[in-house]
């Protein structure tokens, strides 16, 4: 009896092993197809599908499954979905004979989702669905419609009763190839016109182009001349030998002993080197860039450099490009090629050196300029003292101010007269320290610009502002000019009028703390805020693990997060919900706060709908076809004509009364 438990024991053990091995199988057969669908290529990945083939070779409950799945991706509101579902269906159609009777039996249904009127976007995309399902189905009927009847009277239902021609698919294929050898042979011929016009062109303007390029050389070797360009010639050489000390027999001198070394050190400081023993060496380090001073000597060589850059730059050089583009698309490459080829590398190397040249304009003035230097005028020289005790000089004092009026001109500078000779005494310590400390104020206080509220200090009644209101639904020439000038009243009222916003400057200081709490992932929040943090609450000091540091706040934030646990509505309650669920099948729970849904898996090989739906044409008839502003555009033009009609026909009785 024992030994017979234990078989049994381990015959369940062994059928709940096969069951989990079961399971994991089929969930690794959907995600295959899952990924296999979703690439949005017009091809099947070899090694997934391979995959794919051996779990379906196991059994044919995975053939049943794989079906189900394919046939739920066919439904999918996007063709290149269904397009690699259906490539999917035609590998396993013709490997399984369970996958042929179940597709058989609901071909009508296939062949719809494949091949019927609405088909979902991208059109193109649904277009190649639609010709491959056809052929598809067309093959299938050729190999196995002997032995499927049930193929055979689905192909010849959609050949008689839906008017589907398959034998045109084949024509279709040869007008399609074609056409595109009579657009390749149109194409290679405007080709050919287009080279023969490039080389004519090319030589019209290569001598033009050569003696641009010429120039342009000649002046940047005129402006910045070569190290090369100052050789020596031989008569040079023969004069430098001279100066050498020779021996009785007039050969030069270049070895021997030291007194033969003395002497020709002798003889060599006759010209100004005081020992050959000495070796310079000489580095030149190209620069980034040259500087050339413009002077009355090279003016005109830089401005015909400057015109030959700008004709090279704008349009020799451009041409060549484009001519050599166009010659790229010739099979043969030629010597016109080929030359076309070194000029645009000279013209690039040309103003390549060019571009290293930077021009610095010298402010100079020629000898026989015609104007002279004036002489600087001492300001002192210039001054005019006027008299005003002096009658006979002339002043802007009147006679009739009185010597006695403190405002007047006279008294004031008798007092400034005074003050320079006599100062008078010292100011005292207390009105000093008073000065002082204004000073100081005035230089803090804020100066403000004249404003509304200055404008308007000393009225006693001020109107209520208004403003014409500007409406963000629709455009203006929705709207009649009537309705726009309606002027609505400032909130604020009057004292918009008196009253000045200041903002606040003060001095910044930086956060240097941050919220540090731990998040799922492990780390720690990153936030910098001040005081409150959006998604953890208040910001307290925490160690690198993210603990509390005060044990009060601890404390105090785990009674907050309780309390906000606790606060649920009643019909929460977990039974209640339950009950409902069972009931009506509807899950009323709230989502848990602080946990985030599952983002849904995105597939970037798949063409996006959304951008597709998304036209400038879409976006307009959303915002003009509006319900809100179709009534809003009606009431207007309703309202505007009853006025014209008012204005028109008011004083009739018909009109009056129908108003």
């Amino acid at each position: 009896m024992s030994s017979n438990i234990k078989k049994i024991k381990g015959l369940n053990n062994k059928k709940s092993v096969i069951k989990i091995y079961d399971d994991k199988l089929s969930q690794e057969l959907a995600d295959i197809i899952q990924e296999i669908t979703h690439t949005g290529e017009k091809t099947l990945p070899p090694t997934d599908l391979k995959k794919l083939k051996t779990i379906c070779k196991q059994s044919d409950k995975y053939v049943k499954e794989a079906y189900d799945l394919l046939t739920k991706h066919l439904e999918e509101k996007h063709a290149e979905v269904r397009l690699s579902a259906f490539q999917i269906c035609d590998e396993i159609f013709r490997r399984s004979h369970c996958f042929r009777d179940q597709l058989i039996l609901n071909l009508e249904t296939v062949v719809k989702l494949t091949a019927g009127k609405d088909l979902p976007p991208p059109v193109h995309v649904a277009q190649q669905l639609k010709r491959f399902a056809l052929t598809t189905i067309h093959e299938w009927n050729t190999i196995y419609g002997k032995q499927y009847k049930k193929l055979a009277i689905g192909f010849n239902y959609l050949r008689q009763v839906e008017k589907i021609d398959f034998t045109a698919l084949n024509l279709l294929d040869t007008a399609t190839s074609a056409k595109q050898q009579e657009l390749k042979r149109r194409q290679e011929a405007i080709n050919r016109e287009r080279i023969k016009k490039v080389l004519v062109e090319f030589k019209e303007k290569e001598a033009d182009i050569i003696a641009t390029l010429t120039s342009l050389s000649n002046s940047i070797n005129l402006l910045l001349p070569h190290p090369d360009d100052f050789f020596i010639t031989d008569n040079d050489d023969r004069n430098d030998a001279e100066p050498l000390p020779t021996t009785s027999h007039g050969e030069s001198q270049t070895g021997g002993g030291d007194s033969d070394d003395n002497s020709q050190d002798v003889s060599f400081r006759e010209v100004g080197m005081i020992n050959t023993k000495h070796s310079i060496q000489l580095h030149l380090m190209p620069c980034s860039e040259a500087c050339v001073v413009e002077t009355p000597e090279n003016a005109i060589i830089i401005e015909n450099a400057q015109e030959y850059a700008r004709l090279i730059s704008t349009k020799y050089l451009p041409s060549v490009k484009a001519w050599l583009e166009v010659l790229s698309k010739s099979p043969e490459e030629g010597e016109d090629q080929r030359r076309l080829i070194e000029l645009r590398g000279e013209l690039e190397d040309v103003m390549f050196k060019y571009g290293r040249m930077t021009f610095k304009y010298a402010d100079y003035v020629s000898s026989d300029s015609e104007l002279e230097e004036v002489p600087d005028v001492q300001t002192d020289k210039l001054t005019t003292v006027f008299n005003i005790e002096d009658p006979s000089t002339w002043s802007i004092v009147s006679k009739e101010e009185a010597v006695g009026d403190p405002t007047s001109l006279q008294t004031r500078l008798a007092s400034a007269k005074k003050s320079e000779n006599d100062p008078g005494p010292s100011t005292s310590t207390g009105s000093q320290s008073v000065s002082d400390r204004k000073q100081k104020l005035l230089a803090l206080a804020p100066k403000l610009p004249f404003d509304v509220d200055l404008y308007h200090w000393e009225d006693d009644k001020l109107p209520v502002p208004t403003m014409i209101p500007n409406s963000t639904e629709g455009h203006r020439f929705w709207l009649g000019s009537e309705s726009c000038m309606d002027e609505l009243p400032v909130p604020e009222g009057s004292a918009a009028l008196r009253t000045r916003v200041i903002e606040f400057t003060g001095n910044f200081s930086p956060v240097s703390h941050s919220c540090r709490v731990r998040l799922p992932s492990g780390k720690l929040c990153p936030r910098r805020d001040r005081l409150k943090c959006p998604f953890h609450g208040e910001i307290v000091p925490r160690d690198e693990n993210g603990v509390c540091i005060d044990p009060k706040d601890a404390m105090r934030i785990q009674k907050l997060q309780e309390k906000r646990q606790q606060e649920k509505p009643d019909w929460q309650d977990p039974k209640l919900l339950a009950e409902i669920k069972r009931t009506t099948g509807i899950d009323l729970k709230m989502p848990e706060k602080g946990k985030r849904k599952k983002r849904k898996k995105e597939y970037p090989g798949l063409t996006d709908l959304k951008k597709i739906e998304n036209t400038v044409t879409k976006r307009l008839e959303s915002k003009i076809f509006k319900k809100s502003v179709m009534r809003k555009v009606s009431s207007a033009m309703d309202r505007i004509d009853q006025r014209k009609f008012q204005d028109k026909y008011g004083d009739q009785f018909q009109y009056f009364y129908n108003s």
